[in-house]
């Protein structure tokens, strides 16, 4: 069992579940035949780093690492008791870093950007076409861009490839494609990698995803399945390189404080843009992923109901006047 468990992205936090387990005498594998002992097993975990004053953050993927490693045996996943998911608040609280939220990058704002500082290069163009996926997916940064340091190579089974999108082509005129199918692939929501599926129609306006992304495919039609769908110089888009984009884009607008926006700000905006738009909070709530069991949500409403989203959304009146939708903690 160490040996199937001690590699991959949760390699540590397996090995510190296996030496706390050890330590105090009990299996590390939770059968579920007895939920209350699994969840109080669990929560002593948590109090193990709560007295090493492990951030929150790092908790939160050591317990991603122990459902893991139960899911994949056809086992429940202990981290999921609500005593365990109340102990994990309280973990919030206590270890989390309340940083300022920031703003969110509506359909408005974007709309006024695209016209005052739309891409004027290949590489704007990448950047901006990643930009308008990520609203119109409401998606988190890591999911499109790479996040890795010096030492960690882009691997295609885990990033957003060229084969992650399947066109869909109508009667249209130039044959555009009528809409794009999109895969992520990884997610910190989605830690058994079962996937989330995106249907994006074509609205032909300024953010509309799908010709961005069709135009930057055309650029290089040699491309293999496996290359970055985003790609700058031969390289996937960084995080960090997005991140400076919007800045730099936002810093276009008057009485925009760059400072105030990131990544982040499209996912919020995404949400903004849909409550504006009266769109229900179920719905946002599904096309976010703003709950941990994705295979649930897609259950309830299938993607393909979420097709006519985009339009709804880029079409959404000026919402900056009222409150700002924010799930940044999630």
């Amino acid at each position: 069992m160490a040996e199937s468990t001690s590699t991959g992205p949760y390699a540590t936090a397996i090995r510190w579940w296996l030496y706390q387990n050890a330590r105090v005498g009990t299996s590390p594998i939770l059968t579920g035949i007895n939920p209350a002992a699994d969840a109080w097993q669990v929560g002593r975990h948590i109090a193990f780093h709560a007295k090493a004053g492990r951030a929150y953050s790092t908790v939160k993927t050591y317990l991603a690492g122990i459902g893991h490693m139960h899911v994949i045996r056809g086992l429940p996943n202990p981290t999921a008791y609500p005593f365990v998911r109340k102990a994990m608040k309280a973990y919030r609280r206590a270890f989390g870093k309340a940083g300022k939220p920031k703003k969110a990058l509506t359909s408005w704002l974007l709309r006024k950007i695209a016209a005052c500082a739309g891409p004027r290069n290949d590489r704007q163009s990448v950047i901006w076409a990643a930009i308008l996926v990520a609203f119109n997916c409401a998606l988190r940064g890591s999911e499109y861009a790479f996040k890795g340091g010096k030492d960690k190579r882009w691997d295609p089974a885990d990033g957003l490839t060229r084969g992650n999108v399947t066109w869909v082509f109508g009667n249209g005129p130039g044959h555009l494609p009528t809409a794009m199918s999109l895969t992520i692939v990884t997610s910190k929501t989605d830690p058994w990698r079962f996937g989330n599926t995106f249907q994006i129609q074509r609205t032909g306006g300024p953010l509309c995803a799908v010709t961005a992304v069709w135009n930057i495919n055309r650029q290089t039609p040699g491309a293999p399945s496996t290359a970055p769908l985003f790609s700058i110089n031969g390289g996937p888009l960084r995080f960090r390189v997005v991140t400076a984009e919007i800045k730099r884009l936002v810093s276009k607008v008057h009485g925009l404080d760059p400072k105030d926006f990131s990544t982040h700000s499209l996912r919020s905006g995404a949400a903004t843009s849909l409550r504006a738009a009266g769109v229900d909070w179920d719905t946002i709530k599904i096309l976010g992923r703003w709950r941990s069991d994705c295979s649930h949500l897609y259950s309830q409403i299938h993607p393909s109901e979420l097709f006519n989203i985009a339009t709804l959304m880029q079409d959404a009146p000026d919402a900056s006047a009222g409150a700002t939708v924010s799930f940044s903690n999630l």
